[in-house]
């Protein structure tokens, strides 16, 4: 899998893992760039189209069922971990004009930005336009709209911080 990135364009560092059913939305390309020892638990998928781009630092797990959707930018730093059948997503379906299906209308997209020594646990779902801080943690099955700062617990629906680390 490495080989196959580094030729289409892309950069990845020493240490690759990926585990079977990993799958790209789309052929590895110029935008994808993967630190050294990231691991890819199984599938695992990389939604990112030509013109989007994907940073993933060093030292970074994905377990079972992530998915990783980058219409623009999304950036997942050093030491992170993230919990199975997770989404991160920097964009959403446009939903104001009435007259046309929602399904035709214009991606709304947002850089999502995971800072290094994050854990984020099972199900969450991290929506466009969200920073999460350095040494933060996320409750498992929570939803994050809004940004989460520097060493806080989120947790809920959408998450709320109940304490600092």
């Amino acid at each position: 899998m490495r080989m196959i990135i580094l030729v289409l364009g892309g950069k990845c560092g020493a240490g690759l893992l990926v585990d079977r059913g990993f799958n790209f939305i789309y052929p590895p390309h110029v935008g994808i760039q993967i630190g050294r020892n990231v691991s890819f638990g199984p599938f695992t998928t990389l939604d990112c189209p030509e013109g989007g781009k994907v940073i993933i630092r060093d030292r970074v797990s994905f377990t079972r069922g992530v998915i990783l959707a980058a219409a623009k930018y999304m950036e997942v730093g050093e030491d992170v971990l993230i919990g199975e059948y997770t989404s991160l997503r920097d964009s959403d379906h446009g939903i104001d004009n009435n007259d046309e299906i929602i399904s035709k209308q214009k991606f709304n997209s947002a850089p999502v930005i995971v800072e290094r020594n994050v854990w984020i646990g099972r199900g969450v779902a991290v929506l466009k336009g969200v920073r999460i801080g350095s040494g933060a943690v996320i409750g498992a099955n929570a939803v994050v709209k809004t940004n989460i700062p520097p060493n806080a617990i989120a947790v809920g629906v959408p998450t709320r911080i109940i304490r600092t680390r």
